[in-house]
């Protein structure tokens, strides 16, 4: 398994989208 220095150079171009509704606490943030 490759490991990476941080999220968005795991991800490269691809666009991450925020999960609001998901998150158990209004100080959470979830992406996918």
């Amino acid at each position: 398994m490759t490991r990476f220095d941080s999220l968005l150079e795991s991800v490269g171009h691809t666009p991450l989208v925020g999960l609001p509704r998901l998150s158990p606490s209004p100080d959470v943030r979830l992406w996918a």
